[in-house]
């Protein structure tokens, strides 16, 4: 009944095997290795489904060299580059330019998939991005920056201290935003309950190490720009 009412596959085309989706008379439950999560159903909808499946299979996959974040994704010049942030912080501003500009083109606009290829890190389409409209990119293109988004009133861009870039990265970590945000709410809101399972810690130190590798390859800057800012002015 879920998989049908919110147009989605089965969680095993997903990569998510271990992974049980249950409906109760008022709830949904997610039976994951890791985590187990119950939503009450007056507060259900596609994007906390599409939020809480992307963290399970962050899980799943981190083992398999596999970063998930809350980010967007241009390819310029058959590069690869990573813009992070929350909600509002500008990055469907910037996939915008991927529209007007024939050097861009969008690969995500919320979904940053990032996987290490033997020392290479590679972004992938997401299939979770259903907000980015056509004409998009789903090439495997191999990435060198990571912006931290934040508006401001010139553009440019500069450097962040090591501890800064590990916490942004870690900030828009898919899993560790669901259990932070779910923690949160269920200090006054019960209608969103999550349980950490045993083996949860390893998943947090995998995702952390995974983190760690990447800092060594890929960059990553904050840029502040302005509303009408255009990516491509970056590359010149």
């Amino acid at each position: 009944m879920l998989y049908s009412r919110y147009n989605i596959p089965n969680t095993r085309a997903r990569g998510m095997s271990n992974c049980t989706i249950t409906e109760h008379a008022d709830r949904y439950h997610f039976d994951s290795p890791t985590l187990d999560i119950s939503v009450d159903k007056s507060r259900f909808d596609f994007d906390l489904l599409n939020f809480i499946l992307k963290a399970i299979l962050q899980a799943e996959l981190v083992h398999q060299h596999v970063i998930i974040l809350h980010g967007a994704c241009l390819i310029a010049e058959s590069t690869a580059f990573g813009f992070i942030g929350p909600s509002g912080s500008g990055k469907s501003t910037l996939i915008a330019n991927a529209y007007v500009s024939p050097d861009l083109s969008a690969l995500s606009e919320d979904t940053l998939i990032i996987k290490n290829e033997r020392g290479k890190y590679r972004c992938h389409h997401s299939p979770f991005d259903y907000k980015l409209q056509p004409p998009f990119s789903t090439k495997v293109t191999q990435i060198n920056e990571i912006y931290v988004l934040e508006k401001f009133i010139t553009n440019t861009t500069c450097k962040l201290h090591l501890q800064d870039k590990i916490k942004n990265l870690m900030k828009n970590n898919i899993y560790t935003m669901l259990t932070r945000n779910i923690n949160t709410t269920t200090v006054k809101d019960t209608s969103i309950q999550l349980v950490h399972k045993q083996g949860s810690d390893i998943i947090f130190q995998a995702i952390n190490e995974e983190l760690l590798n990447l800092l060594g390859v890929v960059r990553i800057k904050k840029l502040r720009f302005t509303k009408d800012y255009h990516f491509t002015q970056n590359l010149s």
